[in-house]
């Protein structure tokens, strides 16, 4: 049995890129009931830092990506969740005043609509400052002279 056992110990194996990609899915392959518990702990713990909406923006859609698309929750829990991190952020205080006085079932009330308001809010603060930098850009040209 020695004499086996140390010939399997120097028996050298030349593994292929897909074996070795084979060997680490099945090492790290959870069953798929945790996988599901995985996939909702990602978006019960994601939470906006600070004010930075724009960072929270793409993390949440990174982390939406990389959930299995049978494991997302539906779009009234997904709106539930994710309006519960912005709603009080400074600078959607008006949106989401509006946006609360909207009754519930409202086709303006839902996750979807709540994304798009967020990127245009975005877009906008970005349209801003670009615009602010262009005008602080003139002044100092014009001083100049």
């Amino acid at each position: 049995m020695t004499a086996l056992v140390s010939g399997y110990a120097q028996l050298i194996v030349i593994m292929s890129g897909r074996m070795t990609l084979w060997y680490i899915k099945a090492y790290y392959k959870i069953h798929h009931a945790d996988s599901r518990i995985v996939d909702m702990d990602k978006l019960l713990n994601i939470r906006i830092r600070g004010k930075d909406l724009r960072g929270f923006q793409n993390y949440w859609r990174k982390q939406i990506a990389s959930i299995n698309p049978n494991h997302l929750p539906d779009d009234v829990t997904l709106e539930c969740l994710y309006r519960k991190n912005i709603q009080g952020h400074p600078d959607l205080k008006l949106f989401m005043e509006q946006y609360r006085l909207l009754p519930q079932g409202s086709p303006q009330r839902n996750y979807d609509n709540l994304m798009a308001q967020v990127d245009r809010h975005l877009e906008l603060t970005r349209y801003n400052a670009v615009l602010s930098e262009h005008d602080r850009r003139d002044r100092d040209r014009t001083t100049a002279i």
